[in-house]
């Protein structure tokens, strides 16, 4: 019993696309503009830092409990993770449930949830 198969051949390759003017000119504008920025900061907004200072907004000495408390980069930083991990937490939680809704526009959808159970 032989089964006759339709041969598809492949899709031809996209064809390479090329720079425009248009490119360049976004591409140079860019350019313009980052080495105006770094000249304006590095000329112009002639700025030493005082890195003894930066200590003091990391952490504090706090004479109540006569111990090394954090200040508020460290506090910001911490805020920031905190809330980095809840956000992506949640999001994979959502994309998980979603994930498993079928889709009616597509019949694949129900195929994929039966394949999970």
């Amino acid at each position: 019993m032989t089964l006759n198969r339709v041969h598809n051949p492949a899709p031809p390759p996209p064809p390479k696309r090329r720079l425009k003017l248009a490119d360049y000119l976004i591409f140079g504008i860019a350019a313009v503009f980052i080495l105006y920025a770094i000249y304006r900061v590095n000329d112009v907004l002639v700025y030493h830092w005082d890195w003894s200072r930066v200590l003091g907004f990391v952490v504090r000495y706090d004479q109540t409990t006569d111990s090394w408390s954090p200040n508020i980069i460290l506090r910001g930083l911490a805020t920031t993770l905190h809330l980095a991990i809840w956000a992506t937490l949640i999001c994979h939680r959502d994309r998980c449930c979603y994930g498993l809704l079928p889709d009616q526009s597509k019949p694949e959808s129900a195929n994929y949830q039966q394949m999970l159970r």
